[in-house]
């Protein structure tokens, strides 16, 4: 495979529930894009490595790393590390979501119409039983969206699933880490 233009990474850990949905929807995207989907996976003891070896083995756009530091950060960073050579965006998805088939296409033409470097979108959350759903709906309030003010006076939402220009994220951090 070329270089990606868009590398895809998802953290996981224990997402045996939710890997393969967003793994379809990564996938799909990936095609249309000339993209790379990315699975770090923070030692999960379910059976999310095994989904994704599985589909990995059947797709060539899958791969699976282990993230030892376990956090998302720490793997986001491992996969640019060794996948992102070359790629113009990194999209970040989280792997317990569920996404609309057009996301990341309309992400990447947001990027584009705006020239903005990172477009980060407010997710809605949605809960099963009664502790998740209080959860969810405390993440969907006016505490849960964090809203901040550009320079421009337009409105940026800082949430977790994003695409960014793949160097964005290093000159915003100061030259390297996620």
């Amino acid at each position: 495979m070329s270089e990606p233009h868009v590398l895809i990474v998802i953290p996981a850990l224990n997402e045996a529930r939710h890997i393969d949905g967003v793994l379809t929807f990564a996938v799909a995207f990936a095609a249309r894009v000339n993209g790379l989907v990315v699975v770090a996976d923070g030692g999960s003891l379910d059976a999310t490595c095994d989904i994704v070896r599985r589909r990995a083995a059947a797709d060539p756009l899958i791969r699976l790393i282990d993230n030892p530091g376990r956090l998302q950060s720490a793997g986001m960073n491992l996969a640019v590390d060794r996948f992102g050579d070359g790629a113009e965006w990194l999209l970040r998805l989280d792997a317990h979501s569920d996404y609309p088939a057009d996301y990341g296409d309309a992400l990447l033409a947001e990027a584009q119409r705006t020239g903005a470097d990172s477009v980060v979108v407010t997710m809605h959350a949605e809960g099963q039983g009664f502790l998740q759903q209080v959860i969810a709906e405390a993440q969907n309030s006016r505490l849960g969206q964090w809203r901040v003010g550009t320079p421009a006076g337009g409105r940026w939402s800082l949430g977790g699933s994003r695409a960014s220009r793949s160097d964005a994220d290093r000159r915003l951090s100061g030259g390297g880490r996620l």
